[in-house]
């Protein structure tokens, strides 16, 4: 079985992106930028909020805040825990490879159009049994882990073709 396959992010041309990335670029050139609660309601606006200590959460369709980190395995890849069961999933962007998720303008860049949740992909495994389950996570073991995706495409590897 084949690891996880990762759509890339919305054209970052989106509308809303665009005006949310424009809104950013205002702020920093009334020199705002560094504004927190000028930052903090457009980030809001656009269903982004940072923990207080500066994690990203990105507010569902549903109305749930979701954890993203990267993966620092994978060039690219962001790896997003769902609240409720700490089910995982992966987005991976082929235009930017290196994604600093404590710029602001980049988490605009990159989730301001809510895209997110139609491009991510569930990271599952096969279990001892082979059997194929949805990886699962709680919030500190995803905070502590380095990087998913490689793990989870060498075991699907190793279990060869047709498992």
């Amino acid at each position: 079985q084949a690891g996880p396959t990762v759509a890339a992010p919305a054209d970052s041309a989106d509308d809303a992106a665009s005006r949310a990335v424009a809104e950013y670029q205002a702020l920093e050139a009334k020199g705002r930028g560094g504004n927190m609660p000028a930052l903090d309601e457009l980030r809001r606006r656009y269903k982004i909020k940072r923990t207080l200590d500066g994690r990203v959460q990105l507010l569902s369709s549903r109305g749930k805040w979701w954890s993203v980190r990267l993966d620092m395995e994978v060039p690219g890849a962001m790896l997003l825990r769902e609240p409720d069961q700490g089910l995982m999933y992966a987005v991976q962007t082929s235009s930017l490879q290196q994604i600093d998720l404590s710029d602001d303008y980049v988490l605009l860049l990159m989730f301001a159009d809510g895209a997110w949740e139609q491009q991510m992909s569930p990271i599952s495994f096969s279990d001892e049994n082979g059997k194929v389950k949805q990886l699962k996570l709680d919030e500190r073991e995803f905070r502590e882990v380095v990087g998913i995706l490689n793990e989870v495409e060498e075991d699907n590897e190793a279990d060869g073709p047709g498992q």
